[in-house]
C-alpha cells in the first residue's frame, strides 16, 4: 500500500508549457553540442594536415559553446522559476493542513519533523525538482540526438554504444531502488534525530533546573551516531553508483576509440568521421550520468515530497460541508468532552457564549481552561458532543471561523521580521503609515520604537531584538486591533508578567475589548471586574456558569477565591 502510494507521491506537478520549453531548448543544446564538436575535429583534422588557416573553424566552434551554455542556462532558470513557485505552493499548503488538522496532528507527527519539514523539507524539495525535471528531458533529448548523428556518420559506432544502454540502464536502476531504500531509512532516523533534538532543546530549561541535562548527552549521541551511521551508508550506495558508470562509459568510448584506431590504420576510414564521432561519444553518456549523480543528490528531496503530500492531503474527517461564517450571534458547546488516550480532560461542557458577552474562564492550573479555550478558538476538535453557532451544527476547523476571531496567547509569537512587518502580519488591506503609528500609541509601543536606530523596521524575533513580556504583548494587541475580529479569544493573556506591566497591558486590553465577545482564561481574579460572566471550571469539568453581579453575592465568590489564592 506504502509503495503504491510513493509511486503517485513522487510524481512531480510539471506543466506542460515547461516541458514544452525544456523540450526545444534541450533540442537546440543538442544542435549546438554537434556543431561544437563537428567544428572542432575539423579544425584539429586541419592542423594535423598542417592547414593553420581554422580561424573560420575556431569562431563556430566558441559559437557553439557559447549557445550550447546559454540554453543550459536557460532551461536551469525557467525550471528554478517553477521550483520557486512549487516551494511557495508547498508551504502554504503544509503550513494550511497544520492549521487545519490542528494541535493534536502536529504532536503527533513531532514537532522536531514538522519544523524540519517546513523549512529543509521544502527547501530539499526545490533541489529535488531543479535537479530531476530539466535534466530528465536532457537524459533523453540530447544522447537521442547524438546518437542519430553519430549513425549518420559511422553505423556500427553508433550500434557499438547504443548496445551499452541497456546495461547502463540495469544498473541505474538496482543501485538506484536500492539507494532509495536506504534514503527511507536515512531520513526516518533523520526524522527521530530532528524530533528528539528539538524537544531536548524546549526541555532544556527544566532539564537544568532538575539537574539531569547531561543525562540526554549520550542519547542524543546515539541518535547522531545512528543517524551518521545511515548517511554514510548511502552515500556508499551512491559512489558506487557513480563509480559503476564511469567504468561502463570509460569502457564504451575504449572499445569505440580501439575500433576506430584500428579502422583509421587499415586505411578503412577518414580522420575526421572518426575524429568526430570520438569527440561526441562522450557527450552521448553524459546527461545520463548527470541524471544518475543528480538522482542521488536529491534523493531527500524525494522522500520529503512525498511526506509533504501525505501531511497535505490528510484531512479530517469532517461530516459536514465548509461553512462559511458571516455572522455571529452565538456559540453553544453541549455535552462536549475531551479525551486524549486513557485520560479524560474535559467532562459534561455545557456552555452558551452570545455575541457581545465577556466571559472570564477561570480554575487552577490543570483544570481546563486551556483546552476549553482551544475548543473555542477552534484549535481542538471535541472527542463527544456537539458544537452549534447561531443555533445550527457546526465543526469549527471545518469552517472560517479562525479568520472571524482574534487569538492572544500567554507567549505570543513574535516573527523574525520587522516590528512593522509583525504588526500587520495579519492586516487583510493596506493600512496606511498614519493609522500604524496610531496603534502603536495605543498600545503604548511608540516611545519605544521612536527610541530605535530604525524605527519600525528594526528586525524583531528570532536573529533580531529581543523583547520584553510585555512588549510582545503590545505587538499581539496591535495585531488583533489592526485586524478588528468581533470575537477575542485570550488565554492568561498577563499572567506572566510583573504586576505593573501587567496593569499596562490590561488598561492597553479593555481598549480593544469595546463592542467585542471576549473570552478569557486566566486565574487573576481582577479581570473579573471587567466581565461580565465567570465560568469556573475545575478537573476538567464546569463548576459555576453565572452572571458576575450574582455570583459576587454568593458564597461561591468567597470560595473561588480562597481556591486560586491559596487556601482550602
Amino acid at each position: 500500500m506504502i509503495k503504491k502510494a510513493r509511486k503517485k507521491k513522487v510524481k512531480l506537478p510539471v506543466k506542460n508549457s515547461l516541458n514544452f520549453l525544456l523540450l526545444i531548448l534541450s533540442i537546440l543544446e543538442a544542435v549546438c553540442i554537434v556543431v561544437q564538436t563537428a567544428f572542432l575535429a575539423k579544425a584539429i583534422v586541419f592542423l594535423f594536415d598542417g592547414n593553420y588557416n581554422i580561424e573560420k573553424e575556431a569562431f563556430l566552434f566558441f559559437i557553439g559553446y557559447i549557445l550550447r551554455t546559454v540554453f543550459l542556462h536557460l532551461q536551469q532558470y525557467f525550471t528554478e522559476l517553477e521550483a520557486v513557485k512549487l516551494e511557495k505552493k508547498l508551504r502554504y499548503n503544509l503550513l494550511n493542513s497544520y492549521l487545519t488538522n490542528g494541535l493534536d496532528f502536529v504532536q503527533k507527527e513531532g514537532t522536531g519533523k514538522s519544523v524540519t519539514l517546513s523549512i529543509e523539507g521544502i527547501g530539499q524539495v526545490k533541489n529535488f525538482f531543479e535537479l530531476n525535471v530539466s535534466k530528465r528531458i536532457r537524459s533523453v533529448i540530447i544522447p537521442t540526438f547524438i546518437v542519430f548523428f553519430i549513425f549518420y556518420t559511422d553505423r556500427i559506432s553508433a550500434i557499438m554504444i547504443s548496445s551499452f544502454l541497456p546495461v547502463i540502464v540495469i544498473f541505474m536502476i538496482l543501485l538506484g531502488v536500492t539507494a532509495r531504500d536506504m534514503a527511507d531509512k536515512q531520513y526516518k532516523k533523520y526524522r527521530m534525530l530532528s524530533n528528539n533534538f528539538i524537544d531536548t532543546i524546549r526541555g532544556i530549561e527544566s532539564l537544568k533546573f532538575l539537574g539531569i541535562s547531561k543525562n540526554y548527552l549520550p542519547v542524543m549521541e546515539e541518535k547522531n551516531k545512528e543517524y551518521r551511521k545511515s548517511t554514510m551508508t548511502t552515500l556508499k550506495y551512491a559512489f558506487l553508483n557513480s563509480f559503476a558508470l564511469d567504468i561502463l562509459t570509460t569502457l564504451a568510448i575504449a572499445f569505440l576509440a580501439v575500433r576506430l584506431g584500428i579502422l583509421l590504420l587499415e586505411g578503412d576510414v577518414y580522420l575526421l568521421p572518426s575524429l568526430t564521432v570520438l569527440l561526441i561519444a562522450p557527450e552521448f553518456f553524459l546527461p545520463m550520468k548527470q541524471a544518475a549523480t543528480d538522482y542521488h543528490a536529491s534523493l531527500n528531496g524525494q522522500v520529503a515530497y512525498e511526506e509533504l503530500l501525505r501531511i497535505i492531503e490528510s484531512k479530517p474527517n469532517f461530516k459536514n460541508k465548509f461553512k462559511d461564517i458571516k455572522s455571529f450571534e452565538s456559540i453553544s458547546l453541549e455535552n462536549v468532552e475531551v479525551k486524549k488516550e486513557n485520560s479524560i480532560i474535559l467532562k459534561d461542557i455545557n456552555l452558551t457564549i452570545n455575541n457581545g458577552d465577556k466571559i472570564c474562564i477561570v480554575g487552577h492550573s490543570g483544570s481546563g481552561k486551556t483546552t476549553l479555550i482551544s475548543i473555542l478558538a477552534s484549535f481542538l476538535e471535541p472527542t463527544e458532543g456537539i458544537i452549534k453557532l447561531n443555533n445550527e451544527d457546526i465543526e469549527l476547523k471545518n469552517s472560517n471561523w479562525i479568520s472571524n476571531i482574534s487569538y492572544i496567547s500567554q507567549f505570543p509569537y513574535i516573527f523574525p521580521m520587522s516590528i512593522k512587518e509583525n504588526i500587520l502580519f495579519y492586516a487583510k488591506s493596506k493600512v496606511s503609515e498614519e493609522r500604524l503609528k496610531e496603534i502603536c500609541s495605543i498600545v503604548g509601543l511608540t516611545d519605544f520604537i521612536e527610541k530605535l536606530d530604525n524605527k519600525y523596521d528594526t528586525l524583531i524575533g528570532e536573529g533580531g531584538l529581543e523583547l520584553s513580556g510585555g512588549q510582545a504583548q503590545r505587538i499581539a494587541i496591535a495585531r488583533s486591533l489592526l485586524s478588528d475580529h468581533k470575537i477575542i479569544i485570550l488565554d492568561e493573556p498577563t499572567s506572566h508578567l510583573d504586576i505593573e506591566t501587567e496593569f499596562e497591558i490590561k488598561e492597553k486590553l479593555l481598549t480593544l475589548f469595546e463592542d467585542k465577545t471576549v473570552i478569557i482564561a486566566t486565574h487573576r481574579l481582577h479581570w473579573l471586574n471587567n466581565m461580565d460572566y465567570i465560568v469556573h471550571m475545575d478537573k476538567g469539568k464546569i463548576v459555576d456558569f453565572e452572571k458576575l453581579d450574582i455570583y459576587r453575592n454568593s458564597f461561591k465568590y468567597d470560595k473561588l477565591k480562597s481556591v486560586l489564592i491559596g487556601g482550602k
